[in-house]
């Protein structure tokens, strides 16, 4: 595989792995190219602010590790440490 060097292949690489045809893509494309984008403006914020090595680890983490769903009524653990609007 070639490395990815643009966010549209990004995208497009991440349909070809993650969406099958499916009755359910109408619904679910929409979300998915909203999460994308948004995670992806994220990390430009990020990159800008200075804080690439943290950036870094994430990715990182995100990649080793298995995405877990909260039990019933458990909140998401977010870590705010990086405040990406500078207040």
């Amino acid at each position: 595989m070639r490395a990815i060097s643009s966010l549209d292949e990004a995208w497009c690489h991440t349909l070809d792995r993650c969406v099958g045809d499916s009755p359910t893509n109408e619904a679910l494309l929409p979300l998915m190219r909203d999460c994308f984008f948004g995670g992806a403006l994220h990390a430009v914020l990020l990159l800008q602010k200075g804080h690439g090595d943290r950036l870094t680890s994430d990715i990182a983490r995100y990649i080793t590790q298995k995405p877990q769903l909260p039990q019933d009524g458990e909140a998401i653990e977010i870590n705010h440490s990086t405040d990406l609007h500078g207040q």
